[in-house]
């Protein structure tokens, strides 16, 4: 988040063909640039299927995940479950990283739309998929790959599903409370007469009472309204290309970091890190802005950025070893449920079974209670923090 405000999502309309269209104000997804024609390698384009059509899709992208393959199996690359056991096996690129209908969005008459926002994120991921590339290779960087590089970082810290369940969480808890509060007297009538609710309208007078009798048991009861994927989706989105975060991702200093030969760089399913020197012994929420931030992200085994707020000269450097086993103790502790790795070592197996019960990352809070007649429900960043 930004600073250490709040941050929610401008309300907009999701509909098929037009998933990315409404986020205009935002940042559109659409950049110039493409990846050479014969580097297919990291191209984002082996998801669709014949016709157009995935039920498997990726929030860590193929691209991304090629830079964490086996040396003997370019397709594969290990996974690793951050569990006192930090048991690992070899998983195939096509499904690590992914879940079933994760950018599936519903659509009016029951019929769903798998595909339109996996070509959007397509295209975006040819962009930035170039980007890292020559990174990578060590190439002149474009002049339009500052801002690629912002756009990676954001849509790779709020692609992931840890920060798709914090922004359901945030809406079934506050949702929840607003209910709570509507069920008490009278309100639930009072509201539906104040903003002219059709299903209130549409009930006859009679029947009034008996039906928000039943409203009242069933909120009672825990009841909450289902909340879509197109409206997850489309609150992720907005943050992600927030042009207040990427503002901000701009601003900060930029610095890749190369790991030295014999050691590897590991990465998880909520790959971002932000870190934060705090010593104290109350952790206070992070943001962005905190001139102590720290995000970085591993671009492969053998590379990371990092953005901070360092006066220093920008540039490239080469890690220590103990550098290495920093960064990846930051990855143990953005994961939330795997890791992926090119090889497997003791190192990063005995850092995961150390901090397997460790986290960071969102975290959701209720401050007042609904027996107060008001609540406020607050979104916060919880960092990385020192060992």
């Amino acid at each position: 988040m930004i600073g250490k405000a709040n941050h929610t999502a401008p309300q907009r309309s999701l509909t098929a063909g037009r998933a990315f269209l409404d986020l205009q104000e935002t940042g559109r997804f659409d950049i110039a640039g493409k990846a050479p024609d014969d580097d297919t390698h990291w191209r984002a384009n082996d998801k669709m299927g014949r016709m157009g059509i995935t039920k498997t899709h990726h929030y860590l992208p193929q691209f991304y995940l090629r830079g964490f393959a086996k040396k003997s199996n370019l397709a594969q690359t290990w996974c690793i479950e951050k569990t006192k056991e930090a048991r690992h096996y070899p998983v195939s690129i096509e499904k690590a990283g992914a879940e079933k209908h994760f950018h599936t969005i519903e659509l009016p008459g029951g019929e769903r739309d798998s595909s339109t926002i996996e070509q959007e994120l397509s295209k975006e991921e040819t962009n930035q998929g170039a980007t890292i590339l020559r990174i990578l290779r060590k190439e002149p960087p474009l002049t339009s790959d500052r801002v690629s590089i912002s756009r990676f970082v954001s849509l790779m810290q709020y692609r992931v599903p840890s920060f798709k369940k914090a922004v359901e969480n945030q809406i079934v808890s506050t949702a929840k409370i607003m209910l709570a509060m509507l069920a008490k007297g009278k309100r639930l009538e009072e509201m539906g007469e104040m903003y002219n609710i059709k299903i209130y309208k549409d009930i006859p007078e009679a029947a009034r009472t008996p039906f928000f009798d039943k409203m009242r048991r069933r909120i009672e009861a825990g009841w909450v309204p289902k909340v879509t994927n197109a409206h997850l989706l489309q609150h992720m989105f907005a943050i992600a290309f927030s042009s207040r975060i990427l503002s901000v991702l701009n601003g900060m200093r930029l610095t890749i970091w190369d790991a030295p030969d014999g050691f590897g760089l590991v990465t998880c399913d909520q790959p971002v890190a932000l870190y934060q020197p705090q010593t104290s012994d109350k952790i206070t929420p992070a943001g962005l802005a905190d001139s102590i931030t720290e995000l970085t992200i591993p671009l492969s085994s053998n590379c990371l950025i990092k953005l901070d707020w360092s006066k220093e000269q920008a540039g490239r450097y080469t890690l220590d070893p103990a550098g290495v086993q920093e960064f990846n103790r930051r990855s143990v502790f953005m994961a939330v449920r795997n890791l992926y790795a090119s090889e497997i070592d003791s190192n990063t197996v005995q850092l995961i079974q150390k901090n397997h019960k460790r986290f960071a990352g969102m975290k959701n809070d209720i401050v007042w209670k609904p027996d107060r007649d008001g609540a406020i429900h607050i979104s916060s960043y919880m960092p990385v923090l020192p060992d």
